[in-house]
């Protein structure tokens, strides 16, 4: 089942129009991001959404992606180091790691599910940083008009990334909870493809829910996770101090 965002909204299309039309999806060699992680059915190669990877122990996801398993952690494993999803076990850089712990922000539940879509996971054992698993930073605001990447597996089994075009929700023509035009550190944001050079507002729904956004810069910092509301992307430095709470040794 696929899954959605809630701080940042991001739309594409997927029409068979669409489909004929040149966008900037890109699919991934291994190693391009070694932070991203897929969380999975333990057992099997079912995923149910992807995150980041934030330490050697915590990873950062949608809190409406894995709240149903607090109480039932062995079902959760999570994967890193991989490209494809087509025979997890068969990668030969995955590891894999079992959930022992899952924290969800407060707001997600105080807001009924309106916003502040994210997770931490614990894993135990600690990953193994290596070329092809490693951890991201996080925070850094949103500005209108930044370019930002959007990396997850959408409807296929290969990583791929999508240029996008952070702007302001009443630039995209609806209306988002919360949307404002503040250059700075928005509560909430549309995104745009590009299709043919041109950015473009249409829907996008072909990726899982906490499939991270990250910084368009080197140092590929994770900005947002998208949220299984609304397809939008829950904005990671508004809730930098939870986070960083959360995932304290």
């Amino acid at each position: 089942m696929k899954l959605f965002a809630v701080i940042l909204t991001i739309i594409i299309c997927v029409s068979p129009a669409c489909k004929s039309e040149s966008t900037t999806d890109e699919q991934i060699v291994p190693g391009t991001y070694p932070s991203h992680v897929v969380i999975k059915l333990a057992s099997t190669d079912f995923c149910m959404c992807e995150g980041v990877l934030l330490s050697k122990n915590y990873v950062l996801t949608s809190a409406g992606c894995v709240k149903k398993y607090k109480s039932s952690l062995k079902y959760l494993e999570v994967v890193a180091g991989i490209i494809s999803t087509k025979d997890i076990k068969s990668e030969k850089n995955a590891q894999i790691r079992q959930v022992t712990d899952i924290a969800i922000n407060p707001e997600w539940f105080s807001s009924k599910q309106q916003s502040g879509d994210v997770a931490t996971l614990k894993v135990s054992p600690s990953f193994d940083i290596n070329k092809y698993v490693d951890i991201s930073g996080y925070g850094g605001a949103f500005t209108t008009n930044s370019s930002v990447r959007l990396v997850g597996y959408g409807d296929g089994e290969k990583l791929i990334q999508s240029k996008l075009r952070a702007t302001s929700g009443k630039e995209c023509g609806f209306a988002v909870a919360n949307a404002t035009d503040s250059n700075s550190s928005p509560a909430t944001f549309c995104g745009k493809i590009s299709y043919d050079g041109e950015y473009e507002n249409t829907f996008y729904d072909r990726t899982y829910a906490g499939a991270p956004v990250l910084s368009d810069d080197a140092d590929k910092n994770v900005r947002g996770v998208m949220s299984v509301n609304y397809n939008s992307i829950t904005n990671v430095a508004h809730y930098a101090d939870w986070i960083e709470a959360a995932t304290k040794v």
